[in-house]
């Protein structure tokens, strides 16, 4: 059985890349999962706009 905290693959869509992503801590994982249920957007959904949103101020897709 995998542990949900120590092992989250996810799918970013726009690019098809896949992230595995071990040992997150279990408070991270309470407000993501929290952000999640309020915002009605998925688990995935939720990690990537997070990402996107720390490493390019936004979670609106680039413009090429």
């Amino acid at each position: 059985r995998i542990d949900m905290h120590a092992y989250i693959v996810y799918n970013v869509c726009m690019a098809g890349i896949q992230y595995t992503i071990r040992n997150i801590p279990p408070a991270v994982d309470r407000v993501i999962r929290k952000r999640a249920q309020q915002s009605g957007k998925s688990f995935n959904q939720t990690v990537v706009d997070l990402l996107a949103l720390q490493t390019l101020g936004t979670i609106e897709p680039p413009k090429d």
